[in-house]
């Protein structure tokens, strides 16, 4: 009898000892507190951008999870809302999903969030997720400003290809700018001579030239035409052969052509005496006769030829 009493006085200390706590630690374990976990999806924003805010509860499948429905979680205006759940390694994860943004700059913590579960028969209990902190930035922020502000750099040095086309492009404007002025230059001394005529050599030789080709078709010469063929002769050398002075006398054009050699060599013969006859004509109503008056025209002609000025 003693020893039926004794055994259970064994078995009463083992159950109070070891089985009652481990029952209570199980049902313990089976109505724990779940498990959370909080992440954002950015830790530094700019103010007025967009982000996301995940809070996931970790239970057992047959424990139910509610979460608040906020519209502003402390500076942050929520957005809207996604909750969703399913079933991972046996253990289901209810996540809620926050989309906010914030208008209000500085360092910003997360506040806490109520969010409530049920064990099956139970009450419901609260929990509480982990505080986060966010850097929320002005777009005008002094570092960002002086980030973007960069120091004045000199110019681009210009390699040897591109020296080489600015010398040919400043040596062609030099170019066309001096053909230019060349231009400019003979088109006023063209306007000049037209505005001044033809030089008065071209006009005597003109004159010259016609009068003896009009005494040759008469056939005859007067003393008149005699005289006037003496004095165009007389100054129209006088201009080719630069003398200088004009007007002269006779004697002193033949003194002023003795000095020019090759003139006077082939014509002075015939312009010393042509002139002599002519002051006699003029003077002492000398009468030429025909084979002077052919013989004047045929040396005129021949002087003329040699001494013709070029146009211009």
């Amino acid at each position: 009898m003693r020893a039926s009493n004794k055994h259970i006085l064994i078995l009463v200390l083992l159950y109070l000892s070891i089985l009652l706590p481990l029952k209570a630690f199980s049902q313990y374990i089976d109505q724990a507190p779940p498990q959370t976990k909080t992440k954002i999806s950015k830790s530094s924003v700019n103010i007025g951008e967009k982000l996301k805010y995940t809070i996931s509860v970790y239970t057992k499948p047959n424990v139910l999870v509610r979460f608040s429905d906020p519209e502003e979680l402390g500076s942050f205006e929520v957005l809207s809302t996604d909750i969703s759940e399913r079933i991972i390694f046996g253990k289901k994860v209810t996540t809620a999903l926050y989309y906010l943004v914030a208008y209000d700059t500085g360092e910003e913590t997360m506040p806490k969030l109520s969010i409530q579960y049920r064990y099956p028969g139970s009450k419901w209990e609260n929990i509480r997720p982990g505080r986060k902190k966010i850097n929320v930035k002005s777009v005008f922020e002094t570092a960002k400003i002086e980030a973007d502000v960069k120091p004045i750099e000199g110019p681009i040095g210009l390699g040897w290809p591109y020296k080489w086309h600015m010398f040919i492009g400043i040596s062609l404007i030099a170019t066309v700018g001096f053909l230019v002025f060349i231009y400019i230059r003979w088109r006023k001394n063209m306007l000049e001579r037209l505005r001044r005529g033809p030089p008065r050599e071209i006009v005597v030789y003109q004159k010259l030239s016609s009068l003896i080709s009009r005494l040759k078709a008469k056939g005859e010469v007067g003393s008149s035409d005699f005289v006037n063929l003496a004095e165009l002769l007389k100054e129209y050398s006088e201009l080719r052969l630069k003398l200088g002075k004009k007007s002269m006398t006779s004697e002193e054009f033949l003194n002023g052509v003795r000095e020019k050699e090759p003139f006077y060599k082939k014509h002075g013969a015939f312009v010393s005496t042509f002139l002599r006859r002519s002051d006699l004509v003029k003077f002492a109503n000398h009468k030429p006769s025909n084979e002077e008056s052919a013989q004047a025209l045929l040396e005129a002609g021949k002087l003329l030829t040699d001494l013709m000025p070029e146009e211009g």
